[in-house]
């Protein structure tokens, strides 16, 4: 069956949290020595010493629910004999069925490439601004 089991997709859901909020609060973060995020200069130093605490716990909450979701790869793969790694990388996942017909499945690549563009600009334009 393609796609995440339930579990998998609350997974997934953690995963894309925890990376906003770590892009997020690194906007506003500062060690007060050198390095501030380029919307710093914007809020009141408390606010930005908050943030800055809330960015350094979220790394480590990430490094635990990345631990958590390659433990349960390989647990999927060693024990399910479900070879998820390549699917991972390309994208594509080889299953015990025959795909369905070329016809029905599409391939979002133009909203997709648009959505990576504008968000390239969106970082861009923030990155310039400190």
């Amino acid at each position: 069956k393609p796609g995440h089991n339930p579990l998998g997709s609350w997974g997934v859901v953690f995963l894309l949290v925890g990376l906003w909020v770590q892009v997020g609060t690194g906007l506003f973060a500062t060690d007060d020595m050198f390095e501030e995020g380029p919307l710093c200069q914007f809020v009141s130093s408390s606010l930005s010493s908050w943030l800055t605490g809330l960015h350094h716990d979220n790394f480590d909450i990430l490094l635990w629910i990345i631990g958590v979701h390659i433990s349960a790869v390989l647990f999927h793969t060693l024990w399910h004999k479900e070879d998820l790694i390549p699917g991972m990388i390309t994208g594509r996942r080889r299953l015990p069925s025959p795909p369905a017909p070329a016809e029905d499945i599409q391939t979002p690549w133009i909203p997709a490439l648009l959505l990576a563009s504008f968000a390239t600009l969106v970082a861009l334009g923030v990155s310039s601004l400190g």
